[in-house]
């Protein structure tokens, strides 16, 4: 099983490409202004995770041990039958890091249908993972949005 397709992957890189530029930008040549303030650190409130949830924080959340070892954990804990996959097609998991490094899964899409069996396998999974590094914005844990396609 592979997380990305190529073309997912490509996406994926141009927009870490984009927020790395603003990153830079806003950080080193203009900290403070405007620019800064409408790409960084804006969020909305999630009654899910009763806290306020960023897309583009300063610092973005990690796993212990790098994303490698994110999608170890996964394969390992999904442990995704052919069948099984065959029926989903392309999986999407949307999930939030809370400021406190929870990962809580917000929802699970799949060109098929997602059955209650592998919807409680995801939730299992990510139920005793691992403890994430949080997000920051202004030197404060934030919770931050994630979202993961798997691809067989």
């Amino acid at each position: 099983m592979r997380f990305f397709t190529d073309e997912s992957k490509a996406k994926c890189e141009i927009e870490m490409l984009r927020l790395i530029i603003c990153v830079f930008y806003c950080h080193s040549l203009s900290p403070g202004t405007g620019i800064c303030q409408d790409v960084l650190c804006k969020g909305k409130y999630d009654s899910q995770v009763k806290e306020i949830v960023y897309s583009a924080p300063e610092v973005n959340t990690s796993f212990p041990g790098g994303i490698s070892q994110f999608y170890i954990y996964i394969n390992k804990e999904l442990d995704i039958t052919a069948e099984e996959f065959e029926k989903l097609g392309l999986i999407t998991i949307a999930f939030t890091i809370t400021s406190t490094g929870k990962a809580v899964v917000r929802h699970i899409k799949a060109n098929g249908s997602v059955s209650s069996q592998f919807a409680r396998k995801v939730r299992n999974a990510f139920g005793k993972m691992p403890r994430w590094i949080p997000a920051k914005c202004s030197g404060q844990n934030v919770a931050s949005s994630y979202t993961l396609p798997i691809r067989d």
